[in-house]
């Protein structure tokens, strides 16, 4: 018996592409969206989980120097970050967007310690272009938090 299932289109690019130099637009969701990193839905007071993901996204610098992180926020049930890739150091292939989610999110896991899955499998990727593109994520991204309450206050969300 023949199995005649389709093909899945593959979610990533080649893997090269993501350790080459440039600009990434990232977000990471929790497992099943749940509320972890703000006190509550209301306001965007960081809770002791979300401390902890700061922290290390903070720190992820130290541990891959090719990366810089440009903006970040961290929502109640994601976490949304524009990072750059500088081309010094991706030719050795250590620092790969893939390789820099993996390890935030191992080591975000490993900190929180609820013994639960925290993180969905894989993430959001989007490839910066060009200026008009970078200006438009980064305001997406400092805009977030307050969207979001804007439309809580709303009754939307």
């Amino acid at each position: 018996m023949t199995n005649h299932l389709p093909t899945r289109k593959k979610n990533r690019l080649p893997k090269e592409v993501y350790a080459a130099a440039g600009i990434y637009f990232i977000t990471i969701c929790t497992e099943e969206r749940r509320f972890l990193f703000w006190k509550n839905s209301e306001e965007d007071t960081l809770s002791e989980y979300g401390l902890t993901a700061k922290r290390i996204l903070l720190s992820l610098p130290d541990r891959f120097p090719a990366i810089r992180i440009i903006e970040y926020c961290i929502m109640p049930d994601h976490i949304h970050l524009l990072i750059s890739l500088r081309p010094d150091e991706t030719a050795s292939g250590k620092t790969s967007i893939q390789n820099v989610v993996g390890c935030f999110k191992a080591r975000t896991t490993k900190a929180i310690g609820t013994g639960k899955t925290v993180w969905q499998k894989g993430f959001y990727d989007h490839i910066v272009r060009g200026q008009e593109d970078f200006d438009s994520v980064r305001q997406y991204i400092q805009f977030n938090p307050y969207i979001y309450l804007e439309k809580k206050k709303e009754g939307k969300s």
